[in-house]
């Protein structure tokens, strides 16, 4: 009888051991090692390779077909994924506890295009099957084809996955999943990419589509392994601040479709609300003149947004001032901070500085700089913007404004939104054939400090 072989994986990133080592060599973690069942040796695998029945294909005779997608039905969230979620598909879709993850899962099992009445499956390792029930009855779910499964056990589910054969399939969530072959703690590195590997195997061989839902770690990442992005078609973040009211998400992988688009939903005691107007990103002030305050057109994939974007320049009363953002890479904050200091003699290396986005929207655009700092200086100087007038474009460690993407489709939003004026880098304005249909007054700005002598910002 042939011996079983076992090898031992760090449960933090995944680093694999023929001996238990109680301190990991890749990431420093100690006591990390669990044991785990090798399942495939070589000559499993030169079995396989034997047995092997499809062979490569020239790509020149591969006949392409249009993809067939089923619509959720849910606002924005179709066209974002590229059309609809496809057949054969996996999508992961992570983000913070409470944010709302479920709740979308169990509106689109919902409002999915089921023209064949299909069974829908919702499989739950964290709720009861009368609290998920309740939860329904709440949100108004009225879909017949529905089913409810509370399991934890991999192979469980996958044997009643193929009695449904259902159309879509729901895990909540991953990190609760776990698989016999392995010896491991459910959650654990080894758990989540066996359980993922399997569930896409099934999905891939009976063409259904599975939404599987993840955890955030504390850093914002999705727990597991990063070949859990990876083996998955589309990734999905649900995020936003988890009091307020709307929640926001994002594509960060799509095989079928689009990147990073954004589609916004508004949370309420019935459900996640799709909301396509972007002026929600504006406060119920935004119409006056606020110190510390700065308007800036800012894109998700496709579309633009325009945002408001506030910032405290206060005394500090401790040894070393705070830098806090909210929306915001903190280093990006460093960086223009130190142009500001260099370029325009403004002293702020012992005050705080806080800088947010309206309704906690992550902005990763580099067009905000020059809006970034526009408030910052407000702040400083107690003198407040212009209350209709946009502010965009990247500040260069020279203190130079250099040119931002697709202006028009910027300036039409701010347009749309009743605003008068816009501060652009002058680099942009030199072909005015491309602006000729933008119907508010546009001001070019080659540095800092033009930008900051046109709005009256200096004493």
């Amino acid at each position: 009888m042939k011996k079983d072989k076992y090898i031992y994986v760090c449960s933090v990133c995944g680093e694999q051991s023929l001996k238990w080592l109680g301190h990991c060599p890749v990431c420093g973690a100690w006591n990390s090692f669990c044991e785990e069942l090798k399942i495939k040796d070589t000559e499993t695998r030169k079995s396989i390779i034997s047995e092997a029945s499809k062979k490569p294909e020239l790509l020149s005779q591969i006949n392409p077909t249009e993809i067939l997608r089923y619509k959720t039905n849910l606002g924005d969230l179709d066209d974002v994924t590229g059309g609809g979620l496809v057949p054969a598909s996996v999508i992961l879709l992570g983000g913070e506890p409470g944010i709302g993850k479920s709740t979308l899962a169990l509106q689109i099992l919902n409002n999915i295009f089921n023209p064949e009445n299909r069974p829908l499956l919702y499989v739950s390792g964290e709720e009861s099957s009368s609290a998920l029930a309740l939860r329904a009855q709440r949100l108004g779910i009225t879909n017949k084809n529905i089913y409810l499964y509370t399991e934890t056990n991999l192979e469980k589910i996958i044997f009643h996955i193929e009695e449904l054969k259902p159309l879509l399939v729901i895990v909540d969530s991953i990190q609760t999943l776990y698989s016999d072959n392995l010896l491991t703690a459910p959650g654990s590195i080894s758990q989540v990419r066996t359980v993922a590997q399997e569930l896409v195997s099934i999905v891939k061989t009976h063409k259904l589509i599975a939404i599987i839902i993840g955890h955030i770690t504390k850093f914002g990442a999705l727990a597991g392994p990063k070949t859990l992005e990876h083996i998955v078609d589309l990734v999905l973040y649900f995020e936003g601040e988890r009091y307020g009211p709307y929640r926001l998400l994002r594509v960060f992988k799509n095989r079928y479709g689009p990147t990073s688009d954004l589609a916004v939903f508004e949370m309420t005691d019935k459900g996640l609300i799709p909301k396509p107007s972007s002026s929600i990103f504006l406060s119920s002030g935004a119409e006056t003149e606020k110190i510390g305050r700065a308007l800036v057109p800012v894109l998700e994939g496709e579309r633009p947004f325009l945002i408001e974007l506030e910032a405290l320049s206060a005394t500090s009363y401790y040894n070393y001032p705070q830098r806090i953002t909210s929306g915001l890479d903190l280093k990006r904050l460093a960086m223009l901070l130190s142009v500001l200091e260099h370029h325009l003699d403004i002293h702020v290396g012992s005050r705080d500085i806080f800088v947010k986005t309206s309704y906690g929207i992550t902005v990763d655009d580099p067009a905000a700089d020059l809006a970034i700092l526009m408030a910052i200086i407000s702040s400083y100087y107690k003198k407040p913007l212009p209350r209709d007038t946009a502010v965009l474009g990247e500040v260069a460690l020279s203190g130079e404004i250099r040119g931002v993407l697709k202006l028009p489709m910027r300036l039409k939003e701010c347009e749309k939104l009743s605003l008068k004026e816009a501060l652009v880098p002058a680099v942009n304005i030199r072909d005015q054939n491309l602006l000729r249909n933008v119907g508010i007054k546009i001001i070019g700005v080659e540095n800092l400090k033009s930008a900051i002598e046109i709005l009256k910002l200096s004493d």
